[in-house]
């Protein structure tokens, strides 16, 4: 088994060769590549370096060396990878030993399958970051509950089923030849990583790998983009249009355009004032009398409580 590991890579300079070389120390790692995305400090150059020091460290950027984001720059990296196995990386992300191992075993026996997903564990850089980590109600591991068959993962990815939490991008792997099956990344801002491996287990063949253990590292510092997103942020909202134009250009059935429209209206609540939140809360309720018994009404409210809870308590202890 040869795997192409594709890494963006913008403004992480102090993090990039740590996350190469946990790459590179996977006997399955065939080559790592660099897409530099533009960024207006000294990265470019530390990949450059990378490029010389390691073999099989390959480096690519957009035209013009322009900033065109995360979801093209993991797209131009599938690309340009040579080998069927595509594992990605996040450049402040690390693999840990072993982190095919699973992989190569499924994918040897099973060669109807078209992707491999673990579990994703946490390393703290710093103190503020596990703060801010913790706040948002992560656990110590970013997987799935239980197993889940194939057919069963875009609901549970949906949070409609028994199944609980979601399984990391970095934690994933994935025949090349799974995108001619479904859609590439999507520059959303945040949550492209998201939306990919939706689209993906509704269009594609995914089975669980190592999720009760952690086979890669989230690095979790001051400047992830996930921790310093607002609660009012309308990141959501976007990502769930993205998926409802994609549900509806598909043709997918009423019921799968039902949940996510559901979700599309929880992230419209959670990003509104509490005037508005209220209309949308009964507009929904009237247009769809089950949108109040839906799972993810209760399950999305719960955590933007909690969250709210956690903030208050923050200022009490500033004050």
């Amino acid at each position: 088994m040869q795997v192409s590991v594709v890494i963006p890579v913008y403004k992480a300079g102090k993090f990039i060769e740590s996350a190469v070389k946990s790459a590179l120390e996977q006997p399955e790692t065939a080559e790592v590549i660099l897409v530099e995305d533009g960024s207006p400090d000294d990265t470019l150059e530390i990949c450059r370096r990378l490029e010389k020091k390691y073999e099989k460290v390959k480096v690519f950027t957009h035209p013009g060396n322009i900033n065109k984001g995360a979801g093209q720059s993991r797209n131009l990296g599938i690309e340009k990878a040579s080998y069927e196995y595509i594992a990605l990386l996040d450049a402040d992300n690390l693999f840990l030993p072993g982190r095919f191992q699973a992989e190569r075993k499924l994918f040897a026996e099973r060669p109807d399958i078209d992707g491999v997903y673990g579990a994703l564990g946490f390393h703290y850089y710093s103190e503020e970051g596990r703060k801010k980590y913790e706040k948002l109600g992560y656990g110590k591991l970013t997987t799935l509950s239980r197993p889940v068959p194939p057919e069963e993962l875009f609901w549970a990815l949906m949070a409609i089923t028994d199944v609980k939490g979601q399984f990391a991008l970095d934690a994933l792997t994935f025949k090349k030849s799974a995108l001619e099956k479904t859609e590439p990344f999507e520059n959303l801002e945040l949550h492209d990583d998201t939306a990919f491996k939706i689209k993906l287990a509704f269009n594609c063949k995914l089975v669980p790998g190592v999720i009760d253990r952690p086979v890669g590292l989230r690095g979790v510092h001051d400047d992830n983009q996930i921790v310093n997103n607002p609660p009012g942020s309308k990141t959501r909202v976007r990502l769930y249009e993205n998926l409802y134009r994609w549900a509806v250009n598909k043709d997918l059935s009423p019921k799968h355009r039902r949940v996510i429209k559901n979700h599309l209206r929880v992230a419209e609540i959670k990003s509104s004032g509490k005037l508005k939140a209220f209309f949308l809360t009964a507009a929904s309720a009237v247009s769809s009398p089950m949108f109040l018994r839906h799972r993810v009404f209760f399950y999305r409210m719960r955590q933007t409580s909690a969250r709210r809870k956690n903030n208050r308590q923050d200022q009490k202890t500033e004050k």
